[in-house]
């Protein structure tokens, strides 16, 4: 039996939850537009992760953590306005396509300014990442 390590796990359900999310989004913005939509997202995004933060144990913080996390709230809240709007004014799967770019993003600003290192195997997978998305969109 393959053992999967916790990373892992968390990022499939993270993949097949925001998968699940872009379809009710796109349902929901037949009635409602992109700000009021990400409204109520974000109400009950912030509802249930104040109940899981309640009970999680080993809470960590720190005014230069929460300054960090404050400026990246902004900045999600800017980008799930944005991919709502987009998934309402066009296809699922297009703007789906365009925000799975977000990798790519992520990963020259960690080698910018966390000084991770970018090997060829990791630019071997960024590209065959992005050719892919490219022609999933196709």
């Amino acid at each position: 039996m393959v053992k999967m390590e916790l990373h892992i796990i968390l990022a499939l359900i993270a993949m097949v939850g925001f998968g699940i999310t872009a379809i009710l989004y796109k349902v929901a913005s037949k009635s409602m537009d992109a700000v009021t939509i990400t409204f109520f997202t974000l109400a009950v995004n912030v509802t249930v992760v104040l109940l899981l933060w309640m009970f999680f144990p080993n809470k960590q913080i720190t005014w230069d953590g929460a300054k960090i996390a404050i400026i990246a709230g902004v900045i999600a809240g800017i980008s799930s306005v944005a991919y709502v709007a987009s998934i309402k004014l066009n296809s699922v799967s297009a703007a789906a396509t365009i925000r799975a770019l977000f990798f790519v993003v992520a990963v020259i600003l960690a080698v910018v300014f966390l000084q991770e290192k970018l090997t060829i195997t990791k630019v071997i997978g960024v590209v065959t990442a992005v050719v892919s998305i490219v022609l999933l969109s196709i």
